[in-house]
């Protein structure tokens, strides 16, 4: 594995990308006129490829236990959480949702997958 300690404020690898400026925005990888009609474009507020959006969930560790508790595997019990999206143009928090696992065989993974639900409340 070839690795590099660029020089500060840039990267890459090659350390060509002047960061600078900050992250460069996403490229579009492949064509696609899935919002050709929409107004916004590529500048959707919720939808921008050039934001990295992020999700902050938080529930109680004993909720978190039941979840991964190979016993409850298959419930579909909401759990109360908070729930919280950012993505630079969009701040959103809705303090109670529900929370629970989702899926039928993919519920014995290691790794889970997870339904919320905005207005389902505990």
């Amino acid at each position: 594995l070839d690795t590099c300690v660029c020089a500060p404020g840039f990267s890459g690898r090659t350390c060509e990308v002047d960061m600078s400026q900050g992250t460069p925005a996403v490229p579009q990888l492949t064509a696609h006129s899935q919002y050709e009609d929409d107004a916004y474009g590529d500048q959707h507020p919720l939808f921008n490829e050039s934001a990295v959006a992020r999700i902050y969930i938080e529930l109680a560790p004993a909720d978190l236990t039941f979840i991964m508790n190979a016993t409850n595997q298959y419930s579909k019990e909401y759990l109360k959480a908070s729930f919280r999206f950012e993505n630079g143009a969009v701040s959103a928090s809705y303090p109670e949702v529900g929370f629970r696992a989702k899926g039928f065989a993919s519920r014995s993974f290691m790794k889970k997958s997870f339904k919320v639900d905005l207005f389902k409340k505990n």
